[in-house]
């Protein structure tokens, strides 16, 4: 078998090598123990592989020991991929259920004709003119990718998007720790700092009390001293004093304004 110690001559050798997922269904054993199994093979010493032959250490232990000895920095690298794949699994969840989403919605609406209605009354922002020709070229892009896919598999890191939020994780709480210790450096002169805004605020509020006693008390001496008007000081409406002949009424002809008008002129 490759990658085993030198021993005895393989029994085996010269029959076509098969996937861990067959093995596991031809052995009746879960897939993980048929990789823990290829590991000791791979990485363990000839006591080690006999103990398990024999049964003396189970699969489980015998890994478990192979792989402490791997250096650290592979078990780090290892570590780091395992982050990326799982960022990367989650992602892809993430990423499909906003594409089923949309796609569901979308398939979902009426005849255009029907929506035309909807979307003149609710485009107020210009929506639809900022986002319909986007939109179609990334529908007839991802239909092409798609049509495409196991072509373009092969040229496609599945694993970039999960290894780059992995690193902006990192990087974060870099950031993090860079922040706090900046903090903690200077944390006397932001308390100082602290106290100051603090008592800001206090002169604020009191300013805002005084502020508020004294239009009460302006308010009460308005009041105080409005004057009692009494209705005998306010002017009565004189008699109506009617013109007997008025230079101009709107009770008159045209021809007998003139007259009037004329009257009064004394011609």
């Amino acid at each position: 078998m490759t990658g085993r110690k030198p021993g005895p001559k393989n029994e085996f050798a010269g029959i076509p090598a098969i996937s861990v997922t067959e093995a596991a269904d031809l052995l009746k054993i879960n897939k993980s123990s048929v990789s823990q199994a290829g590991t000791i093979l791979a990485e363990g010493t000839e006591n080690e592989i006999r103990e398990v032959d024999i049964g003396v250490s189970s699969i489980n232990r015998t890994v478990k020991k192979v792989r402490d000895r791997r250096p650290k920095k592979k078990r780090a690298e290892k570590s780091k991929l395992h982050a990326a794949a799982a960022e990367t699994n989650r992602m892809n969840g993430q990423l499909w259920k906003h594409l089923r989403t949309a796609l569901e919605n979308l398939t979902s609406l009426p005849l255009p004709t029907d929506v035309i209605p909807a979307a003149k009354n609710g485009n107020h922002g210009g929506l639809l003119e900022a986002k319909l020709i986007p939109a179609l070229n990334w529908l007839k892009e991802f239909e092409n990718v798609w049509n495409n896919r196991d072509q373009a598999k092969d040229q496609i890191d599945l694993t970039l998007l999960g290894r780059v939020r992995a690193a902006e994780s990192a990087i974060h709480r870099v950031i993090i720790g860079v922040e706090n210790k900046a903090s903690e450096n200077h944390a006397d002169a932001i308390e100082e700092l602290s106290g100051r805004y603090d008592a800001i605020l206090a002169a604020v509020a009191e300013l805002e009390a005084d502020a508020d006693g004294l239009w009460t008390q302006m308010m009460d001496d308005l009041e105080t001293q409005r004057p009692a008007v009494d209705p005998s000081d306010i002017p009565e409406p004189r008699d109506a004093n009617p013109v007997e002949e008025p230079l101009y009424s709107s009770g008159r002809g045209y021809l007998e304004q003139l007259d009037s008008y004329r009257d009064w002129q004394g011609k």
